[in-house]
């Protein structure tokens, strides 16, 4: 798994669409054990993200339709994350390359 290095939201990982197919399972795994948000990008572009249920609430505005997602909410729900599960962007950054390392092992 690869992750673009300068993702588009914030300190975002991301992860390209295709890949993300591939390796759902285990981004679905982040998001649920670490609070990992993993944003989707298309073309370099973000197109949707990968979050932990108990972040939806803060989410639920988004429902009324798209809106650009400034560096301050992104880092609030980074922090959010972090409280609920204990574990750091980096620390989170740092299972997504040990992963990635496991499926580059396995090939």
């Amino acid at each position: 798994m690869t992750t673009d290095p300068a993702p588009a939201l914030g300190s975002l990982p991301s992860v390209p669409l295709a890949e993300a197919r591939a390796q759902l399972s285990k981004l679905v795994t982040l998001a649920e054990y670490t609070g990992q948000v993993t944003a989707l990008t298309r073309y370099g572009q973000p197109v949707a993200a990968i979050v932990p249920a108990k972040l939806l609430p803060l989410l639920a505005g988004a429902a009324a339709g798209p809106a650009p997602v400034d560096a301050a909410f992104s880092a609030a729900v980074q922090a959010h994350a972090a409280t609920i599960t204990g574990t750091s962007h980096e620390e989170n950054a740092a299972i997504l390359d040990e992963l990635r390392q496991d499926d580059e092992a396995a090939e």
